[in-house]
């Protein structure tokens, strides 16, 4: 039976239609998927529950998150690392408390170098560097002030 409307009396090839529709599957990075080359890592920093409340609020002193803050200690610390002379800190192990630094591969290749001539964790050499920043930055000094007096 023929329709009046000519659109309906074309024929409908269905193989068009259903490759249309077909959708297309992700790529993996198995198979090949790029990784941006400005993609950060993150570098997680075990500190005393004092400490990093101690961190959060000199960064809102400053007007940065605690993560830009603790970043930015920390690619100092990588930078001047062979102006500095980073001594031994007493690692936290049983802490749950920690704050988050975010650099990028370069600064991450450093990291790893400094934990492998230490032999010791990416963590424990990250923990080592921000200690040492902040003794550098004069900020363990009011660290130590504020645990004496019980006041910023």
């Amino acid at each position: 039976m023929k329709s009046i409307h000519p659109m309906f009396n074309k024929p409908v090839l269905k193989t068009e239609t259903k490759l249309s529709q077909e959708r297309k599957k992700p790529i993996t990075k198995k198979e090949g998927r790029k990784e941006r080359s400005d993609k950060l890592k993150d570098v997680r920093i075990l500190l005393p529950l004092e400490q990093k409340k101690f961190i959060r609020s000199v960064a809102a002193s400053k007007g940065k998150d605690t993560t830009h803050y603790t970043t930015e200690l920390l690619q100092n610390g990588l930078m001047n690392i062979n102006m500095f002379d980073f001594i031994e800190v007493n690692y936290p192990i049983e802490s749950e408390h920690k704050v988050c630094a975010k650099i990028s591969k370069d600064y991450f290749k450093l990291l790893q170098d400094h934990a492998i001539e230490w032999d010791c964790s990416l963590r424990k050499a990250a923990h080592r560097i921000f200690i040492n920043v902040l003794i550098k930055e004069g900020l363990a000094r009011i660290w130590e002030q504020h645990t004496v007096t019980g006041t910023w």
